[in-house]
Order: structure tokens, then sequence, then C-alpha cells
């Protein structure tokens, strides 16, 4: 196992570049441990790094591990500024770590900030670079060769000029950037990298008092939005692209839209490679908890099960190992299930220009029976002492109940059942009549 590191210049101290320790598995009972450390590939870089599978051939098990940097990749001494104008690609086999880097250079633009994400898209054809103080830089990239061409500057203005957090949407068509004043203003922006304009395709989603932030791509297909007030002090959510391949407000921005258990998030998110061991959540949307592994439905009341729509992606749906044609793509509808929809259903989506890698969901569906409930009658004497004769009381409505594994929920009237209005406390209800 390697574990890479990157380390940006600060305070006129310069970082150590490009590094990587080495993980052996097999050592302290499987939880591994480190054989090596600080093994130096780069002199000096910026604070960058991404990773990449080489190519759709599927028989390949070389990654490119990518970094920006100088054209030699050696330490300037200081109070001279590096030129970060070359994009490294190192290419990781089975055999270890390639030495020498496939190097795209590019000297029309002056990069000088070490600040800022590179990221992937999920095609493999694009890279975007985020540079603070020199701008958002765009490449086409080759999987199979490591190159970068076609530099393309994608414009920033107003208040919020710097880039910092980048991402693509899943379907690899839309570009997020988080930027900011290098203060404690930021904007979300789209664009659209397959229009025309690109810089005029640019779409705000969010301005928001907060520092600057990373941007990460998950693997239920969602974009992830670190918040933080300013350098040392984060936040207890992160925000959420629901829908990152609609393009505008469709991508569905969530402000705080995940609550974090403990602690508060910074700056930054852990990167991923793209497309590398992605699973998705196959369930209904009405599920609340989309962590569950069976969904249990009521005989007779729909099934739905539903993963991320994704442009010009095939799925493929299987029973119980068995494949069935579904015509929704995304989407699978019972209006009645009965006992013979019940089984592991299990989907595979294969993204555009992906051959090898795909994403994935399961689900076990189990029916269960309609309970029947009867009407029943409950007498109750009124006894509260402070006043036995207004026929107003406490009555434990659990009374109803029968010891046969069902849940008994209580309402009112049938509005406020259709409603889903339900009595909070049915050990202690008082009538009102």
């Amino acid at each position: 196992l390697y574990v890479f590191s990157v380390d940006a210049t600060t305070n006129n101290v310069r970082g150590t570049g490009l590094n990587y320790a080495i993980v052996d598995m097999t050592l302290n009972n499987g939880y591994g441990s480190v054989t090596q450390k600080n093994i130096n590939i780069l002199e000096d870089c910026a604070e960058k790094i991404a990773a990449v599978i080489k190519d759709n051939d599927c028989q390949s098990k070389s990654i490119w591990l990518i970094t920006q940097a100088t054209e030699t990749g050696q330490r300037v001494p200081l109070p001279a500024k590096p030129n970060f104008n070359t994009l490294h690609a190192f290419e990781i086999t089975e055999n270890g770590i390639s030495n020498t880097s496939v190097r795209s250079i590019f000297n029309a633009i002056l990069i000088e900030d070490d600040r800022g994400y590179i990221k992937i898209s999920s095609d493999k054809t694009k890279l975007a670079s985020a540079n603070m103080r020199d701008g958002l830089l765009l490449y086409d990239f080759d999987a199979t060769t490591g190159l970068f061409s076609n530099q393309q500057r994608i414009d920033l203005t107003g208040p919020n000029f710097a880039p910092y957090g980048v991402e693509f949407s899943p379907n690899s068509r839309y570009l997020y950037v988080q930027t900011s004043n290098n203060g404690h203003t930021s904007d979300l922006l789209q664009f659209d990298i397959q229009a025309q304009d690109i810089t005029g395709s640019g779409s705000l989603l969010d301005v928001s008092d907060l520092y600057r932030g990373a941007l990460q791509l998950a693997n239920n297909g969602k974009i992830y939005r670190s918040l933080a007030v300013n350098y040392e002090s984060g936040l207890p959510f992160l925000a959420v692209i629901n829908n990152p391949d609609n393009a505008g407000i469709a991508a569905d921005y969530q402000h705080n839209g995940l609550a974090l258990s403990s602690g508060t998030c910074s700056s930054g998110l852990p990167l991923r490679v793209p497309s590398l061991f992605e699973t998705v959540d196959l369930l209904s949307a009405d599920v609340e908890d989309q962590s569950i592994q069976e969904l249990k439905v009521c005989e007779g009341q729909p099934l739905d099960l539903e993963v991320q729509d994704i442009i010009g992606a095939t799925y493929t749906w299987t029973k119980d190992n068995v494949v069935f044609d579904n015509p929704s793509r995304n989407i699978f509808h019972v209006d009645e299930p009965t006992s013979s929809d019940e089984g592991v259903y299990f989907v595979t989506v294969t993204r555009p220009n992906e051959i090898c890698l795909i994403t994935s969901g399961e689900i076990t569906v189990a029916m269960s029976e309609i309970p029947i409930a009867e009407d029943s009658i409950l007498i109750v004497c009124d006894e509260d002492l402070d006043n036995f004769e207004d026929g107003l009381t406490t009555i434990n409505l659990r009374d109803f109940e029968e010891n046969n594994g069902s849940t008994y929920t209580y309402f009112l009237s049938a509005e406020d059942r259709d409603n889903n209005i339900s009595i909070d406390l049915p050990e202690e209800f008082i009538n009102i009549t």
C-alpha cells in the first residue's frame, strides 16, 4: 500500500514536495505498518494531487498519479518563486512507482500559487486546476499516454475570484468550483464544459460568508462541500449538491445538507480515484434510512427501487442473479407486488466512456402481509380525582393492542391518518369530547 502526500510552501518555508510511504498490510495483525517513509519523488510541487486509472484496458493494473510542479520538480531557493507550469503524471504498476514522470509543460500562464485542488473527470478526458492567485485552468487528458493538452482559462469575476475547490459532475459535463476572496466570503459556481463559451455558461449556486473550501464527488453520485468559518474554525455540516448532473438550480444545492455526527470539517476533504470502488443506494426515494440493506414492502402497495439517473449510462438489472429487462433504466416499479417479487435485486451502472469500471447497488426485498385491524370499543371510567364528572380522563390507548408483533399507530380521525398526524403519547391520551 502506498500513501502519497504533497507539502506546500507556507510562511516563506519551502515545502518538501511529493513524497510517499510504503505500508505492509500483512503486518500488525492485518492493520498494516509503515516500513518506509518520506520517499521523495519531486523536491517541490504545488499542494495538488490526483490519481486515475491509466486507460480503458480491462486488464490494466496501472494508475496515473498526477501533480503540478515546475518542469524539473526541483526546489527553487527562496525568495524566488517557482512557476508550477507542468503537470507530472507518474505511472504506478504492480511492480512499483516510476521515477520518471510524463510531463506536460505549459508556458502561456504563470502559476506561482500552491493553493487549490486538481481533479480528473469521471470519463478521464479532462483535468481542472484551481490556483488561488493564478486562476482556474482546464485541460484535455489522454488516459493512455498520461499527456495533457489544450490549456484553457475559465475567467472568474466579482469579489470572490480565487478558485480553491473543484469537482466534476458524474457525467463529466459540469465543473463545480468554490471560490473566495482569500477572506471570509465564497461562491459556489457551476460551468458547462461542453458549452461553446465555458466562462459564459457559469451559474451561481451559492454566496456565503465562508472560508475557502473543497468539493468532493462521493460514491453516491453527490458532491459534498466543506464549510469553514476561517482557517482554524470549521462547521458541523457539509453542504451537498444532490443532483450534480443537472444544470443550474436543478442541481439541488443544500447548504447544511449533511450534519456531522461529531466534530467539524475544515477547508479540505479526502480525495478518491474517479469510478473506483463505487457503490450506490438502491432504494425507494421515500425511505428515510438510506443505509438499510433490506426493504420490507406491504403486499399490494407499490415497490419502487431507484438509482441515480446518469445521462448516457447503461443500466443492467438482476433479481436473484437473473438478468431482467427494465425499460425505465434507473427506476424499477411494480404497482402491486406479491411474494413473487421478493428477492435480491442488483443493478450495475456503466457510465459513458467507461468500459471496465461500473457503479453497483444491491438490496433485498421482502414482502409483508397487510395486517387486519378490527373495530374495537374501550370503556374507561372517569376517575380523575380533581374532576370525575366532566367525562375527560387519561386513557391508555395501548389497551387496544394484541401481542402479535404488530406496530400500532393512533390518529384522532381518518383525515389525520391520511396526513400522517399521529397521537404522540397514546399511553397518556386525554379525550377532548
